[in-house]
């Protein structure tokens, strides 16, 4: 071998190091990411998700300018992260009295499930307070923003997203138990099977679990839908039969002051203000006490 060969034998040699090198450095930050990442545990759950929201409103979901699906999983992910461990006290907090809270109606076995949070980052979601799997899941400047002590008015949106999580878990059990109590409801269709047009001004909601329930009011089947609109986010309810037809949903279901657009919602909202209250339907109390984990 001669000298020339030898240079281009150590140089090829060094590219393919330095190549090696790259590599590494990707797959570290990839596992760091994988390990890291709150959710990444359920793939499948986020997959779902995320495969059900429509390109029309990534930036809705985001606030960022994204050009595929991949990349919407991504970034998705990027905007999740644990919860600073100099708020991990105040949280903590609040665990207590969600659990005392349960404990208080004799719903010990609800009590004793973990409760465990991951923060979102920006402007993810709207920065609205959700769940993701078994985690709930709280905006950075809301977690920034928590009192020093238990806020009572607080408090109730974390046992409502408690719920969520709850429900989650037991899913076809609480369905049961919806069709007993609100007369309303119609049947159950998979998020899948909602059409495209509505579709792109869909506000999905991770909570609700991938079910769409229809209603039945006044002799009609209706699709209730959290809808994104200029005016910012509106209930409507389109007609099964005929999507063209639309109302808003509070002009012909009174049910809830809040939240009408699924039975998650309808209970949550039901039975976190039950428990501030110290008390608890029978129904409910029958319901929650017999699920187990």
């Amino acid at each position: 071998m001669n000298i020339t060969e030898k240079i281009i034998f150590i140089m090829l040699l060094l590219l393919v190091i330095r190549i090696m090198m790259i590599l590494g450095s990707v797959l570290n930050t990839a596992m760091q990411e994988l390990f890291n990442n709150p959710i990444n545990y359920e793939p499948d759950h986020f997959k779902r998700y995320i495969n059900n929201i429509s390109p029309k409103v990534y930036f809705t979901k985001t606030k960022i300018k994204i050009d595929s699906k991949e990349e919407f999983g991504s970034v998705y992910l990027s905007l999740l992260g644990k919860v600073p461990y100099y708020k991990q006290a105040q949280l903590d907090l609040y665990t207590e009295r969600i659990n005392k809270a349960f404990r208080d109606v004799n719903l010990q076995n609800i009590a004793r499930t973990p409760t465990e949070y991951i923060m979102s980052k920006d402007a993810l979601e709207m920065k609205m307070p959700y769940t993701l799997r078994d985690k709930i899941v709280f905006n950075e400047k809301s977690i920034e923003k928590l009192p020093n002590h238990v806020a009572e008015n607080i408090l109730e949106t974390f046992i409502h997203e408690k719920l969520h999580t709850i429900q989650r878990a037991h899913q076809e059990k609480f369905n049961a138990f919806y069709r007993k109590r609100y007369p309303f409801l119609h049947d159950i269709i998979p998020l899948e099977d909602l059409p495209e047009h509505l579709r792109e001004r869909h506000m999905t909601n991770p909570d609700n679990n991938f079910d769409l329930w229809l209603y039945t009011i006044n002799g009609k089947i209706y699709i209730p839908l959290l809808e994104i609109t200029d005016d910012g986010l509106r209930e409507y309810a389109y007609e099964y039969n005929n999507t063209d037809n639309k109302v808003l949903l509070r002009n012909i279901l009174n049910h809830a002051k809040k939240s009408q657009t699924h039975p998650n919602e309808l209970f949550a909202y039901d039975v976190a203000a039950q428990l501030m209250r110290g008390e608890i339907d029978n129904g409910v109390f029958e319901l929650l006490k017999n699920l187990k984990f």
